[in-house]
């Protein structure tokens, strides 16, 4: 008898050139319409400056120079200041298809940056800059040279194995940082605070700090790992830049200096405390209380001030806290506002009579607007070709909830009804310019009433109620944020406030005579009120936090609006009426500069324009030595590799040599993105060692393994859909035999598949798992024109998954899987407790992420592979009850570990397994048991979750009592 020994297999496989060009120009021929990481509606053209690739598309020609100038100036800064210069060109990608500000950076496989060209259009960290580009570019470009910049020793180890990603080698010393010693850095150079520019001097990022001051400065050891507390993503943005500013007054500027260049020459990965001792000679646990004093000093003595002079914030409504955005009234008191508490998909919500009602599922970032006939008008995100995040306008009816969309990918970000609701007028975002558009109430576009200069801003629009003008935070690189009235008989603008401050969410008052906002006098945003009669300017609150999106709340003058308090935003009401509330000058503000431009940036040579290519951005930087060495292998081999900087092209590749089994190993995977359908390819060898009864070696097996999978994406925000083709094929044979052992029969199977994806569902960042929606999947798969495989015939595969949100961050996970297949196929397989994937990622390995060839199905409390759990045919079962036990979100420095928090599941499995021969199965076998997740971080950057469970077989036969360790849930 055989006895299975040791099976090595590598991650992926061998290079077939015929195969993938035969099979890329047999879907390339196709109908070429939308890809997934950039849309396939541009075309991409190419300039160079001295340090620079600059990639851009169709009308981005002009932003492009721009961008080149901007970035050339931004490097002698920079690069000067870091003492660092990467030695290659770093490639930015300048793109316009988000309606959304953002941006990011990697020095993997090659320094190379993507530039979201939109701007800020709202109030929520980014608003305070002078020109957009010039500070995302600050920023991103820091991170390509403070990621890139390796010396000394560091040198050494990119020097022998390229820019590996693998800690081990620590080729990168600076990405082994917590997020706040990355982001912080970035965010402290973009600030600059004469100018009155960048988040580290912002009067939004001051009150978040001055909020986590009244509720308790977080430990280093809580910051060092991504959390879901309150600011979640902000947090390593938030104490970073801090933190260097702290560095910078208390101990000079040349520390920071030390500490970058300290670090980049460090032998180790993730010794933070280490270098701070270094460089300080105190660890960065005693730092850390001392930069805790100094923000307990700064803040102090302003939450006294606001304290001392009277809190004005009214009734909190809400105590969800997190993100509560958007809220518009009308006057019967009817209130539609949208939040999101992150454990469950954001959501429109009505109020009234002090009752609230869910209505539906909306996009974070929606903008209201309502009319009482019109009904309510939303600007929300969606996903328009699978990779373009685009403003469209919807419209709900206020009597049955019905959802109607107006427009498809029309970029308008802001929306308003007229006072008759029968027109809309928008602000239409596109190329860094911004317009008026004026629409019937269909969303049709009748004409343009205004084109701004690019880069300038319109946001947060409101209709007049006599409708002969609107209303709209206005934005200029030389102004900064005002509110301005826009006449529609004269199509002109004319400023309402002009001056230092921050102003926007700009509303009308019911009977159309004043306007409130939102403006950061005195460094505080509050809301304020103005008179269009004398331009006599109110103060309404007095908060701690800030004020925004101030609406009327009825005729009698009473005031909604959205307030931040120290677990994020709620809805407050204010009695304005019955208020002390104060009058100001407009022109009373604090000495305070905002959005001041720096001088044009020079002009610089650039190369003229080319088509876009990929060719030279896709060859491999790095390397990984693959080696395993014992009694019956001797693998030596390598991993490498990359993808062009539009990520049209993907390869990862090994390739690697079996001495003793005298047989090649390794794979190819592939995966070209540029248009649609997606294609994936993947040759794979890996073998296998057997040994007989007598535990001496008998036999190694090769496999090889193709898999060609075309994906069919259309994508949503809401909703994903998925198709898939795929064609597969495995071969087993010896390549190595024992003496006298027999050489064993050439195992072949081939099939062809096709399967469609549906997900509605989403993990939110303080849920502990997948809590709303559903995965639905169906695969056919077929061998019945293969007749050399050795299975034979078809299968399908339906996989259903609901999630239940239960309150809280309890979940009910529910799982419904039913197989049916011919006499001839691949049989399934009941029983185990193994991570169970589902979603398949659309750029993803069709190895680690495809919906076929799915045979073994959990079944807690049995052994896999049992001939009473194998057949033709199965169905399984299961429903979970998921709980949170406790959140701890801390890590240690040294090994850079973390626990997240603990959940627990208590679970109900239920599965049968049958042939052909019988109609149904004789008997279901269930189980019951517990897990418990602890939901971990390593590397203070990656998420693992590592489940401990019992199961208990209730089958008095077959089933046991199985104690497991896993990684991943269950479903």
């Amino acid at each position: 008898m055989l006895q299975q020994l040791v099976y090595l297999k590598t991650q992926h496989q061998i290079k077939y050139i015929l195969i993938v060009l035969s099979v890329m120009l047999v879907f390339y021929s196709a109908s070429l319409n939308a890809a997934v990481s950039h849309s396939a509606m541009y075309q991409w053209y190419t300039i160079e400056s001295m340090h620079f690739r600059i990639h851009y598309h169709t009308g981005e020609k002009q932003i492009a120079k721009k961008v080149a100038n901007i970035a050339e100036r931004v490097h002698g800064k920079l690069s000067n200041w870091i003492q660092w210069q990467p030695t290659d060109k770093t490639d930015l990608v300048v793109t316009d298809e988000s309606d959304s500000a953002n941006g990011f950076a990697t020095p993997f496989p090659s320094n190379r940056s993507q530039l979201y060209i939109s701007a800020p259009d709202s109030i929520s960290s980014l608003e305070d800059y002078g020109s957009w580009l010039e500070m995302l570019i600050s920023h991103e470009y820091l991170h390509i040279l403070h990621l890139d910049k390796a010396t000394k020793i560091a040198t050494t180890w990119r020097s022998v194995f390229g820019r590996s990603p693998f800690f081990l080698f620590n080729t990168f010393p600076a990405a082994s940082l917590p997020g706040w010693g990355i982001e912080g850095l970035a965010t402290y150079i973009e600030t600059d605070e004469s100018r009155g520019v960048g988040r580290g001097q912002s009067s939004y990022f001051d009150m978040l700090m001055r909020l986590e001051v009244a509720n308790g400065i977080k430990p280093v050891h809580q910051v060092n790992q991504p959390i879901s507390s309150w600011p979640l993503g902000t947090t390593r943005y938030l104490y970073g830049v801090n933190y260097y500013q702290f560095i910078a007054q208390q101990y000079g500027a040349e520390k920071i200096n030390a500490l970058v260049d300290n670090y980049s020459a460090t032998f180790l990965p993730f010794r933070i405390n280490n270098n701070t001792e270094q460089v300080f000679d105190k660890n960065l646990v005693v730092l850390w209380q001392e930069f805790s004093g100094y923000l307990q000093k700064k803040h102090e003595a302003q939450i006294k001030a606001i304290t001392d002079s009277g809190i004005k914030s009214g009734m909190q409504l809400t105590h969800d806290g997190y993100f509560d955005e958007s809220l518009t009234t009308l006057e019967d008191g009817r209130l539609y506002y949208v939040s999101y508490d992150a454990q469950r998909n954001p959501a429109l919500y009505l109020r009234y009579n002090n009752q609230t009602e869910k209505l539906m599922r909306v996009e974070k970032g929606t903008r209201l607007d309502v009319h009482p006939s019109a009904g309510l008008l939303l600007a929300q995100p969606s996903l328009c070709d699978n990779s373009m995040r685009l403003y469209d306008l919807y419209q709900m009816d206020l009597n049955t909830n019905e959802l109607t969309r107006l427009t498809q990918c029309a970029r308008y970000r802001s929306a308003s009804w007229s006072p008759d609701g029968s027109q809309i007028i928008a602000a239409h975002n596109q190329l860094a310019k911004n317009e008026l558009h004026l629409l019937d109430s269909n969303g049709t576009k009748i004409k343009t009433l205004w084109q701004a200069a690019q880069w300038q801003v319109i946001s947060n629009i409101d209709w007049s109620p006599d409708g002969q003008s609107i209303v709209a935070a206005l934005f200029h690189e030389n102004n900064g944020w005002n509110i301005a009235r826009f006449d529609l008989a004269t199509n002109s603008w004319s400023f309402i406030t002009n001056n230092g401050a921050i102003q926007n969410f700009p509303h009308y008052s019911f009977d159309g005579k004043s306007i409130y906002y939102s403006a950061d006098r005195d460094g505080v945003y509050n809301v304020f009120k103005i008179s269009l009669a004398d331009y006599q300017v109110t103060q309404i609150t007095n908060v701690l936090g800030a004020a925004f999106y101030a609406v009327e709340s009825n005729s009698n003058g009473d005031i909604y609006y959205i307030g931040h308090n120290t677990q994020g935003m709620d809805l407050y009401q204010i009695a304005y009426k019955n208020q002390v509330s104060k009058n100001v000058s407009e022109n009373a503000i604090a000495n305070k500069s905002t959005a001041i431009q720096l001088p044009t940036a020079p002009t610089v040579n650039t190369t003229v324009a080319s088509d876009y290519s990929p060719w030279s951005s896709l060859r491999p930087r790095w390397w990984a030595p693959i080696f395993a060495f014992d009694d019956d292998v001797a693998i030596a081999g390598f991993a490498t590799s990359s993808s062009d900087i539009l990520a049209r092209h993907n390869y990862f590749t090994s390739i690697a040599y079996d001495s003793k089994n005298e047989t090649p190993l390794g794979s190819i995977d592939y995966i070209y993105d540029r248009y649609w359908p997606i294609l994936k390819l993947n040759f794979e060898r890996s073998i296998t060692i057997l040994s007989g009864s007598d535990n001496t070696f008998a036999r190694t097996k090769a496999t090889d393994t193709t898999q060609i999978e075309t994906v069919l994406p259309f994508l949503g925000l809401k909703q994903s859909i998925s198709g898939h083709l795929v064609y597969g094929n495995e071969t087993i044979n010896d390549v190595r035999r024992a003496s006298g052992v027999p050489k064993a029969r050439e195992f072949t199977n081939k099939y062809l598949g096709a399967a469609i994806v549906y997900n509605s569902s989403k993990r939110h960042p303080r849920a502990i798992s997948r809590n709303e929606g559903r995965q639905l999947s169906l695969a056919i798969e077929d061998s019945s024109a293969f007749d050399d495989s050795f299975y034979h015939g078809s299968v399908k595969t339906f996989d259903w998954r609901e999630f239940v949100a239960l309150g809280g961050a309890h979940v009910l996970a529910l799982r419904v899987v039913s197989g049916r297949g011919d006499t001839r196929a691949k049989p399934f397989q009941l029983g185990g407790s193994n991570n169970s994937r589902f979603v398949p990622a659309i750029i993803d390995s069709t190895l680690l992420d495809s919906p076929f060839d799915l045979r073994s199905y959990n079944l807690r409390g049995y052994t896999s592979g049992l001939t009473a759990l194998t057949g033709n045919n199965m169905n399984v079962i299961s429903a979970e009850y998921r709980f949170p036990l406790f959140k701890l979100e801390r890590s240690f420095m040294t090994p850079p570990i973390g626990l997240h928090e603990l959940h627990a599941t208590v679970f109900y499995d239920s599965g049968a397994a049958w042939n052909n021969t019988v109609s149904a199965p004789d008997k279901y076998y269930s189980s019951t048991g517990v897990e418990v997740t602890a939901i971990t971080t390593f590397f203070f950057h990656a998420r693992l979750n590592i489940v401990l469970g019992f199961a208990r077989g209730l089958d008095d036969t077959l089933g046991e009592d199985k104690s497991y360790l896993r990684l991943g849930a269950s479903f």
